[in-house]
């Protein structure tokens, strides 16, 4: 009892007391098409437990059912239902919470367009949209589906259109709903078989609540929606494209009409309801400041100096706009009928300008940020450091605050620019609405100093930028119209346009591109032949300057190299080489060639392209027929000059949109364009422009990146004539003297043709190939003489025939196949012939004495080869020797070992076959044990070929062999001493008797001759002379 304890505390049970969001129906109101299956979707209430369920009912289950496990709803045919939804707890069944939806069910009758507001439904009455030019953001518009009065729920028709479920890819479900339908079924029965087949399938797959709905929600009806509009306006589909955004540019035209087509399946088989509709839409200008353009963003801003005046330009005529201050009293506004200025007072300050478009109901005001700042300095952008001969530039001024930031120039400051050397650069100053400009023309070689001065109303002079430019020989800017052949190539980068934005330390080097056929064989790895061009470079470099500067000692040139990679050349065939990027300082070449300023890289492929490179193995393996080109980085115009307001805003000066002012709205490539791209086309190759000739005609490429400009006229003209130049290669220095050619494996002919235009034989008329450009004409090279072919292949590299000795032992010689019916042609005759045009050929006006070739059963023999064999029952031995009816010399190196086995004699047989037979004879030959060999010798007197080959001797029976090679037997040495007595009886008659008469034996021997072909001891090697010495 309490009055016994009157301070006690009593304490009860803790109640759980959890406090829910309000428990409600997402979609209270739905409207939706026969067949159609969604999940009826809930806020609030508790959290998915085993406490409570959701119990559901339909008060007309054939109009619209609903599972009452997972909520899914299922549309059975035209008509109402209320769905009605109870929160119970379990297991008492105590209701939480009662909600509930009404469905309509219709057929859809018609379709319309309109905005994106809300995806619940909406009246059928709205205003029109309109669409506004390069707007970053869209207009987004979406498909309506009526029935009547009544619009078919969107939220619902997007879901179903999206297909978004978990387990869409139930083909168990889509191949009943096909079966249902192929036995004829209505397409709402098909799909409500479908929809359960679906449900079970994911509730077995341990799918639960929504997850299981929309499960079998996905094989619903959905409809299909196909957009169209104008190619020039961006679509981009949305929400399972029952909503799409819409963007216009500035060639979007000014009414767009836009169509929708629905597709929903409805009736009997694979049948479709379609409905259409189509809107106009009016296409408006958007409202843009267009001068002055100030830091990018979406909210304009300017910066005015102190006491200027600044005129605003916008994207609408002035009579349609209205300009007012909203705040501050930094600047005032100066108004006429045809501009608006504003004009910045005394004192630094800030204020808001609101721009309206009058009478329009679409284009939003437009609010501009004015600031009025001390002018601290005038600044020069992008000022080019080296411009090409011919060129021009329009570098951007500026001027600054004390915090570095972009004032704009006002039209009442005025600017004046000077140039240390006009003969190398004019320059001259122009101003124009919100900014002005240095205008630079390259009219000579050389470097001088820019200069500007900017003066303020009250005649001050602000502090200014000086900056040093260099004119250059351009790669293909500056020479005159280019002679090209269809199918020409000219390396566009290779021109030295690049400019500093601000300025940085040192000069720029000079940058380009070479390719290697192949890696050297000296070299193992990339880096290797990177280093060994760059130091050959370096010393053909320093020595081809100093003969230009006419200096007696070279002074040192250091190329870097800076990258290195393989490439791809693709021409008939596929070609791995080596592509090295390099660099060098301008004013070292200059230097080195005793200029004053600097040289381009012109200058350095010319006296690459004219020095002699034999001794460089690197520099002889440069592929000629790719030239030179630049190594600067690829990047866009946007990146390199402040063509508009796409750039950073730390970036944005006064030159945004300089690059459309000055060049245009043309499309380009790198800045390249060209007046006639059915002439010459300019093309990407990579990161590099390329221009390519088409057809014959006449166009100019035009250069232009908002900073500099330049052209080249290049003329497209089919080749006609052909004419060699002398050859190179092929013959020795003595051959070469003499006027000789013969075919030497070791060596080879090469013969470049010039090619001329048709008609033109001139040196203006000549197609000539260069670093910077390929003529690409492909030469077909053929001999003039048939037989020439046999001694010769002919190929054709570029605009060059060369032609390679073939080794006598080729199967394709045939010299050796006939060797009494093959003759040698007395001179070499080319045929050369390209593309569109035919030439007779030039003969080489050099006399051909073909190499000797020892023939043995028709088969060239190679030197060192046994060429004949000698026995004791075949003494002798014809060596037939092709010789192409030239004079040859043959001598023995050398007789048998033994003299008492015989010896060797030579005997040339006379012929006037271009086959000289040599006839060797082994006199009073005898049988021994081993056999020998000696040396044949050839040579040509005319050619110098020597050629050594062997003769075998051998015995035809073996017999026993004595000790010692060349002993004497015991009968031998009895004959000799038999002989010795003789001879020393012989000697004292002769000392015994008294003078005689002159001894008539030597005369009688002198009258023996000796032959009219064999000379010398018969025992010391025969001395063999070809008849053709008698014939002259």
């Amino acid at each position: 009892d309490m009055q016994d304890y009157p301070n006690g505390t009593i304490h009860s049970r803790v109640l759980h007391v959890e406090c829910l969001p309000e428990f409600d129906v997402v979609l209270k109101d739905i409207v939706v098409m026969p067949g159609q299956a969604f999940e009826l979707a809930f806020t609030g209430g508790p959290t998915k437990n085993e406490r409570t369920y959701f119990d559901y009912v339909s008060s007309a289950p054939d109009v619209v059912s609903i599972d009452n496990e997972v909520g899914l709803v299922l549309a059975l045919k035209p008509g109402e239902a209320d769905l009605s939804v109870r929160l119970l707890e379990r297991p008492s069944g105590r209701e939480i919470a009662r909600k509930g939806a009404h469905v309509t069910v219709r057929v859809p009758t018609a379709a319309s367009i309109g905005a994106v507001e809300s995806l619940t439904g909406a009246s059928k009455e709205e205003t029109s949209p309109a669409l506004l030019r390069e707007l970053e953001d869209p207009l987004r518009l979406r498909a309506r589906i009526w029935s009547g009065d009544l619009e078919l729920t969107p939220l619902l028709l997007a879901l179903a259109a999206s297909k978004v479920s978990p387990l869409t890819s139930n083909l168990k479900g889509k191949n009943l709903l096909t079966t249902a339908l192929d036995m004829g079924e209505t397409i709402v029965e098909a799909t409500e078989a479908a929809s359960q087949t679906a449900l079970q399938l994911a509730t077995s797959s341990g799918l639960s609540g929504s997850d299981a709905a929309n499960a079998a929600a996905a094989h619903g009806v959905s409809c299909r929606f196909i957009w169209t509009t104008d190619p020039s306006v961006s679509l981009t589909s949305g929400i399972g494209a029952l909503a799409v955004e819409l963007r216009a540019n500035a060639s979007s035209p000014e009414q767009l009409e836009i169509s929708l087509v629905a597709e929903c399946p409805l009736g009997r088989g694979y049948e479709s309801l379609q409905l259409e509709a189509k809107t106009v839409l009016p296409v408006l200008p958007m409202l843009k400041l267009l001068v002055p353009t100030g830091p990018c963003s979406a909210y304009p801003r300017i910066l005015v100096p102190l006491h200027g005046r600044v005129p605003l330009s916008f994207s609408m005529p002035r009579s349609q706009l209205k300009v007012e201050i909203l705040g501050g009293a930094a600047v005032q506004l100066i108004e006429t009928a045809e501009m608006v200025e504003v004009e910045a007072g005394l004192t630094e300050g800030e204020a808001s300008l609101k721009v309206e478009v009058l009478a329009s109901l679409y284009s939003p005001p437009m609010e501009i940020s004015v600031s009025s700042r001390k002018v601290f300095a005038a600044r020069m952008d992008s000022v080019p450091s080296r411009l090409p001969l011919s060129a021009s530039a329009v570098c951007p001024l500026f001027l600054v605050d004390a915090t570095g930031q972009i004032l704009t120039l006002p039209s009442n400051f005025q600017v004046e620019a000077s140039s240390s050397l006009t003969s190398v650069v004019t320059a001259e100053a122009e101003t124009f609405a919100g900014g002005a400009a240095l205008h630079l023309r390259a009219v000579g070689e050389g470097c001088t100093l820019l200069s500007f001065v900017v003066r303020l109303p009250d005649s001050r002079q602000l502090p200014s930028d000086i900056a040093e430019v260099c004119v250059v020989q351009g790669a293909l800017v500056g020479h005159g119209p280019l002679l090209v052949q269809p199918g020409a190539r000219l390396n566009l980068d290779a021109e030295e346009f690049a400019s500093t934005r601000g300025f940085s330390s040192g000069r720029p080097p000079i940058a380009f591109s070479l390719r290697l056929l192949e890696l050297p064989s000296s070299c193992r790895t990339l880096e290797e032949a990177a280093s060994s061009l760059a130091k050959d470079l370096s010393e053909t470099l320093a020595e081809g300057l100093a003969k230009r500067g006419g200096r007696s000692r070279a002074l040192p040139i250091e190329v870097t190299a800076t990258a290195a990679r393989y490439a791809i050349r693709q021409a008939e065939n596929v070609f791995v080489e080596v592509e090295v990027d390099l660099q060098v300082s301008a004013s070292d070449l200059g230097e080195a060639a005793g200029e004053s300023g600097e040289l381009g890289l012109f200058d350095l492929a010319e006296v690459l392209w004219q020095e002699n490179v034999s001794r460089s193995e690197t520099l002889q393996l440069l592929d000629r027929s790719w030239g030179v080109h630049g190594a600067a980085k690829a990047s866009s115009l946007s990146d390199q000059r402040c063509e508009g307001c796409c750039v950073p805003s730390s970036r944005c000066r006064s030159c945004c949109h300089q690059a459309p002012r000055v060049c245009g709205k043309s499309g380009s490539i790198a800045g390249w364009s060209s007046t006639h791209p059915r002439s010459v086309a300019v093309e990407a190759v990579g990161a590099s422009p390329h221009a390519i000739a088409q057809a014959p005609g006449v166009a100019t490429l035009h250069y232009c990146d908002g900073i500099v400009s330049a052209d080249i006229q290049v003329i497209v003209s089919r080749p006609g004539e052909l004419l060699p130049e002398p050859p190179q290669g092929g013959p020795t220095e003595a051959l070469r003297a003499r006027n000789l050619l013969s075919n030497q494996v070791s060596s080879q002919l090469a013969v470049s043709f010039r090619s001329f235009r048709e008609g033109g034989t001139q040196t203006e008329d000549e197609l000539r190939s260069g670093p910077f450009v390929a003529q690409n004409i492909r030469l077909v090279c053929e001999p003039m003489e048939v037989a020439m072919g046999d001694f010769f292949s002919f190929e054709a590299v570029g605009e060059t025939c060369i032609l390679k000795p073939r080794d006598p032992r080729d199967p394709r010689a045939n010299m050796s196949a006939q060797p009494s019916a093959q003759s040698a042609p007395l001179q070499i005759g080319l045929a050369a012939s390209l593309q569109g045009s035919t030439s007779r050929g030039h003969p080489v006006e050099w006399q051909f004495i073909p190499q000797f070739v020892v023939v043995k059963a028709n088969e060239a023999l190679a030197p060192s080869q046994v060429c004949a064999t000698l026995t004791t029952s075949s003494p002798s031995a014809e060596v037939p020797v092709w010789t192409g009816g030239h004079h040859i010399e043959a001598d023995l190196d050398g007789q048998i070992k033994s003299r008492r086995r015989g010896n060797l004699t030579l005997e040339v047989q006379p012929s006037h076959l271009p086959v000289t037979s040599l006839r060797i004879q082994w006199n009073d030959p005898v049988d021994w044990g081993s056999p020998e060999e000696v040396n044949l010798r050839l040579s040509s007197p005319a050619t110098g070929q020597v050629e050594v080959y062997r003769l075998r001797i051998e015995p035809s029976s073996q017999v026993p062999c004595a000790p010692e090679a060349g002993g004497w037997s015991l009968l031998e040495i009895l004959a000799l001493a038999a002989a010795m007595a003789v001879l020393l009886w012989l000697v004292l008659r002769l000392c015994t008797r008294t003078a005689a008469p002159q001894d008539q034996l030597g005369a009688a021997f002198q009258g023996v001759g000796a032959g009219p072909i064999l000379s010398g001891d018969p025992f010391a090697g025969p001395h063999a002379v070809s008849p053709f010495n008698a014939l002259g």
